[in-house]
């Protein structure tokens, strides 16, 4: 699965804070240490290699696929509509949303971003984009480290 946009980090504080909305969920963790991947091996875990994949992820560079990226969550966000008032002053004031990327290097699979979505990003308005998304559906938020600690 891939998100919508990469978050790097977010904190306890941050994420507790979400949370605690019905509409925003924190999954389970994904390309865990061992797990099976659709190819038939095994999820690596951190590792130089998959610390220096994410860097060059991040970088924009390409990536061959996204089998080799580290454990991640994904900060789950129902759509626009279903959010109440509370959900959406919430995430129109939301700290982390300066903090989104949206790395532009293929391989990393995120979902594309079009129309009002991509206006706002390219306008640097990354709130106004997270919101834009929202409207079109459910928004996954790729998180690779909470709290300044790697995922497992």
């Amino acid at each position: 699965m891939a998100g919508n946009f990469i978050l790097k980090s977010i904190t306890a504080s941050d994420l507790i804070i979400a949370t605690r909305f019905p509409h925003i969920k924190w999954s389970g963790t994904a390309h865990k240490q061992g797990d099976l991947a659709g190819d038939g091996s095994r999820f690596p875990g951190w590792t130089p290699a998959t610390r220096d994949l994410l860097k060059q992820a991040l970088s924009n560079h390409n990536i061959a696929n996204r089998n080799l990226l580290p454990p991640h969550r994904y900060l789950e966000i129902e759509t626009w509509a279903k959010l109440d008032d509370k959900e959406k002053s919430y995430i129109n004031g939301a700290g982390w949303t300066s903090s989104l990327e949206y790395p532009l290097g293929q391989g990393l699979g995120l979902k594309a971003l079009t129309g009002q979505v991509l206006a706002k990003w390219n306008a640097k308005d990354k709130t106004g984009a997270l919101v834009e998304a929202l409207k079109q559906g459910d928004v996954s938020i790729e998180v690779y480290y909470h709290g300044g600690l790697e995922l497992t």
